[in-house]
């Protein structure tokens, strides 16, 4: 649902809206397959 802009866009997999919602976590970077 938040896969939002992530994958061949970014190419890093990857996108700031991970980078977001990581602070969010703990200030970890989550992968976009952890993001549902």
């Amino acid at each position: 649902m938040l896969k939002i802009g992530i994958g061949g866009n970014l190419g890093s997999g990857k996108s700031t809206v991970a980078k977001f919602f990581s602070t969010l976590y703990d200030g970890e970077i989550i992968d976009a397959d952890e993001i549902t």
